[in-house]
């Protein structure tokens, strides 16, 4: 019975061992199942913050690009006002050299028609000179005339 008994117990020992080593195999692969289920949480993981980053980079990038392009807004309105202004200032220049050329104008025109006027007092002057001096011709010659006349008389 020893041989028997020892033969019992080396089976149970190899069930034993064969059983401790299925258990190994099985909690090895358990073990590796979990590192591969926990690999792919973290997978998850780690894509769901790529993604909550992806988001918030978008986030980031419209918010600058609203803020762009309100400073794009703003920067065209003040270009516009500014070449408003500027234009406005040309016109209130070009109209104030109007308005002095205008009185200018206005200033030679009243000269030229004081001239003009002067010249036709001068004119008439001139007129009235030269009728005076044919009045005071004829008188001459009027009392040349009876001079020679009262000659002839007294002759």
């Amino acid at each position: 019975m020893n041989v028997v008994e020892e033969k019992r117990k080396e089976e149970e020992i190899y069930c034993t061992e064969e059983e401790r080593r299925k258990e190994e195999i099985r909690v090895e692969e358990e073990r590796k199942e979990q590192e591969i289920l926990m690999e792919e949480k973290r997978k998850e993981v780690v894509g769901v913050q790529e993604m909550i980053e992806e988001k918030r980079r978008k986030e980031e990038e419209i918010s600058v690009t609203e803020e762009d392009r309100r400073k794009e807004e703003i920067r065209v309105v003040e270009e516009k006002r500014k070449e408003t202004l500027q234009e406005m200032s040309e016109e209130v220049e070009r109209r104030e050299e109007e308005i002095l050329m205008g009185r200018e104008e206005k200033r030679r025109n009243e000269e030229i028609r004081l001239v003009e006027q002067r010249g036709e007092e001068v004119e008439i002057k001139r007129r009235e000179e030269e009728e005076i001096q044919i009045v005071e011709e004829k008188r001459r010659e009027e009392e040349k005339i009876q001079i020679v006349e009262q000659k002839r008389r007294e002759e």
